[in-house]
């Protein structure tokens, strides 16, 4: 069993307010949890409304699998225009 753990660090870039932050968290969790089937938290900067840190967490049965997944879930954020992710760092246990 291999686990991944993933942690983002985005810039929002329409959000102008907490509030518009955490929409936008909200939707790119629920996004993230019924495409990829992981776990996801905000995990930081929870007081800024312009940055989003996340934290992801899945598990695969071999480690091609958790690298495909990692890469898929990159490539969906980075898909996403309301932000640039501009950190992560990839744990594989």
């Amino acid at each position: 069993m291999i686990v991944v753990s993933l942690h983002v660090t985005l810039r929002l870039y329409a959000s102008n307010s907490i509030k518009e932050k955490r929409q936008v968290v909200k939707s790119v969790r629920e996004r993230l949890r019924n495409r990829f089937n992981v776990a996801v938290a905000e995990v930081g900067a929870q007081d800024e409304w312009r940055t989003a840190v996340l934290g992801l967490v899945t598990v695969a049965s071999e480690g091609r699998l958790a690298d495909r997944e990692v890469d898929a879930i990159t490539r969906f954020l980075d898909g996403d225009v309301r932000f640039e992710m501009i950190e992560r760092d990839v744990e594989i246990h």
